[in-house]
């Protein structure tokens, strides 16, 4: 669970489940549509539920179940919100998970005999057999869209930016709680409640006919839903807060390339990594020119 709020996608999750051997009901591995459901099913955190909607007592309350909940409910709406929030890439096959952590988050800055900037995406491969570290990043061919001037060792590379972006990451945990608010929308939601109640009331009393209580009751239930979808976001974000205020380093270590590379564009909308000119030169971090999010940006959609 803390993974996919973190990041992890269900493919991953999938992948380590039948790494460790975990078997359905019936005895067989688990697929991607099999974990996906376990994930969004609200018997994971103990409540009841019908054709996707939970099960509510006259107060409104989620009804628990007679079982066991091995995630709290705030766990829970975090999890659904996240494998909701990613559209196509909650698919199998949605979202290409690339084997190099920075892979076209670095962009070659490389001067063109124009005056302008390449500004291609750079891509992580191999490196050669004779050098000591194992990847690189490299601009592509001027064939490719690229213009072949810029390559960084990787490891360095890697080390570098993950200093920077763990270190942005921990003073954005400090205040990540701070900074969700209460939802504070209670007394709306209590009072359409109230006005469905007293619609069903006055219908079974006959004080008014099924054609006045079915017109007017779609307009309240959408009240509700959608003060109820309000509600459920703030939990998730809460909850997706508090998870960022975890051991950043050492959860940083326990996560998935892809995890990782979530994080990194949360924060980051590029890294412009400049040329080193020629000969074999000391690895400079002064030419890898990070592109910060601002607080605005980072609540924008990708």
């Amino acid at each position: 669970m803390h993974d996919v709020i973190s990041g992890a996608s269900v493919s991953e999750i999938t992948q380590r489940w039948k790494e460790a051997g975990y078997l359905t009901a019936r005895g067989n591995l688990f697929q991607y549509q099999s974990v996906k459901q376990v994930l969004m099913n609200a018997r994971i955190c103990g409540y009841r539920e019908v054709n996707g909607e939970l099960v509510r007592d006259s107060d409104d309350q989620p009804i628990v179940g007679e079982w066991d909940a091995i995630v709290t409910p705030k766990e829970w709406f975090a999890v659904v919100a996240a494998i909701r929030g990613r559209g196509r890439a909650g698919q199998p096959g949605g979202k290409l998970v690339h084997k190099y952590l920075l892979t076209g988050i670095l962009r070659c800055g490389n001067t063109l005999e124009d005056g302008t900037k390449c500004n291609h995406p750079m891509k992580g491969q191999k490196a050669n057999e004779w050098v000591k570290y194992e990847h690189g990043y490299f601009c592509k061919k001027t064939v490719d869209g690229g213009c072949n001037g810029t390559y960084k060792r990787g490891d360095e590379t890697d080390k570098h930016i993950t200093k920077l972006v763990l270190a942005k990451l921990k003073a954005d945990a400090a205040a990540a709680v701070k900074d969700v608010p209460d939802w504070g929308r209670e007394d709306e939601l209590q009072a359409a409640l109230q006005r469905r109640a007293t619609l069903e009331l006055r219908w079974n009393a006959g004080e008014i006919d099924d054609e006045g209580f079915f017109r007017n009751l779609p307009v309240v239930e959408k009240t509700i839903k959608e003060l109820r979808a309000d509600q459920a976001k703030n939990i998730a974000a809460k909850a997706a807060a508090e998870e960022a205020t975890a051991d950043v380093d050492r959860e940083w270590k326990s996560k998935t390339i892809r995890q990782k590379r979530e994080l990194i564009k949360k924060v980051l909308h590029a890294v412009i990594a400049f040329p080193g000119g020629m000969g074999n030169k000391p690895f400079d971090v002064e030419q890898l020119i990070p592109v910060w999010r601002s607080a605005e940006s980072a609540a924008l959609p990708e």
